[in-house]
């Protein structure tokens, strides 16, 4: 099944920064069918966030690597209109493509997805 990219575009940030990724919310976002929205880095599941009234932060799945996530990324509703994903402490090896992924519990709710590339450079 191919996947339907809603909002898609590219962003900079320097090593050490903090850099948050807006990501546009679903407009389905607020129904009963919405389930959660999911954060992938290239095709690895990295940090999951449910509906509002579940929590205002996102949960790492990254298991084997719970600590390091928990300082490095965070999850959240920004405002109405957007989803931020935050990275602390960039370095090189965040550059890639990250996806937000949300999910609807119904079948009349499709997956949608949005995209951002992250480039980081190194700080003179």
């Amino acid at each position: 099944m191919l996947k339907e990219i809603f909002f898609s575009f590219s962003e900079t940030a320097y090593t050490s920064e903090t850099v948050d990724l807006l990501f546009k919310r679903s407009a389905y976002d607020k129904t009963d069918d919405f389930f959660k929205y999911r954060i992938y880095k290239g095709n690895i599941s990295v940090i999951t966030l449910g509906k509002v009234q579940d929590g205002k932060h996102g949960a790492c799945v990254m298991d084997s690597l719970l600590a390091q996530c928990q300082q490095h990324y965070s999850l959240r509703y920004a405002n109405k209109t957007y989803v931020s994903f935050r990275l602390s402490n960039v370095t090189l090896l965040d550059s890639g493509l990250y996806t937000l992924q949300a999910f609807f519990a119904n079948v009349t709710h499709h997956s949608e997805y949005a995209e951002i590339y992250l480039t980081v450079k190194a700080q003179f």
